[in-house]
């Protein structure tokens, strides 16, 4: 009985990290059209190693909306938190994400610049 609670609680942390991975990939990717097969895999990679850069709670954060697809409201509730508090905490999660997608993104791929998306 143990053995199988123990596979389950590990298959269930991994359908989380790999949502949120899809998350932090969306946060790289939004705006930016990935045409290239390695381009999508180098995101994919950076979006993995970024998110093992956040803390547990940041990935909770960032499940419950990625993963479980809850509201504000809902994932409040789930934490035992005001909306507001949820809010705020998200928004800090996500920026964190991004920093940390900065941190691991390769140098030699920078960012598109707002002229060359207009272009």
């Amino acid at each position: 009985m143990a053995r199988n609670l123990t596979r389950e609680l590990r298959r269930r942390n991994s359908r989380q990290y790999a949502l949120a991975a899809e998350e932090a990939q969306r946060i790289i990717t939004s705006g930016a059209q990935v045409d290239d097969v390695a381009a999508g895999v180098t995101e994919r990679a950076a979006a993995l190693q970024a998110l093992a850069r956040l803390s547990a709670a940041d990935q909770e954060l960032l499940t419950l909306v990625a993963w479980h697809g809850l509201g504000p409201g809902q994932a409040a509730r789930v934490l035992g938190c005001s909306t507001a508090t949820f809010s705020v905490r998200l928004h800090r999660a996500r920026r964190r994400l991004e920093q940390a997608v900065d941190a691991v993104r390769p140098s030699h791929d920078p960012q598109p610049s707002a002229t060359a998306k207009e272009h």
